[in-house]
């Protein structure tokens, strides 16, 4: 893919993204899920079933809390991407777009921003990738 090719690709992941306001989580959210099944499950078996509901209830604000702040935008991620990673992602995406010619893709993003279709297409793989390369979770 050549360079161009590939600077308008990501231009439009990056506008798309900002636009969408699109974030990826940091921290991992089975983490969490885990952290609070425990407690519930200890709750329950020390205090019944007050117990589970309080551990649950409990871990789960504790979680919540403790996750404030740990997103990022896709944007940014996408800027600290390397080279070779945007270059996947620029693959990735042009290949779940085979629909659009080489010469159209200079004028992606006019074309995205008409195209319903195309832009969730876009928005799709921008997810898929970030969750198959980078193991992080988009947030739409």
């Amino acid at each position: 893919m050549n360079p161009e090719m590939r600077r308008n690709l990501i231009e439009v992941c990056s506008t798309l993204a900002e636009q969408e306001n699109l974030k990826v989580t940091i921290t991992s959210s089975a983490k969490g899920a885990l952290y609070v099944g425990a407690a519930t499950f200890i709750g329950g078996v020390l205090g019944g079933p007050l117990g589970m509901a309080a551990g649950g209830v409990l871990s789960s604000l504790s979680v919540a809390f403790s996750s404030q702040g740990k997103f990022k935008s896709v944007v940014q991620i996408i800027a600290e991407m390397s080279e070779e990673q945007q270059v996947r992602l620029a693959t990735s995406v042009q290949n779940a777009i085979k629909s659009v010619r080489p010469e159209e893709l200079v004028g992606l993003l006019s074309l995205v921003m008409t195209n319903a279709t195309l832009k969730e297409a876009i928005l799709l793989e921008i997810g898929s990738f970030l969750k198959r390369e980078l193991e992080m979770q988009m947030i739409r």
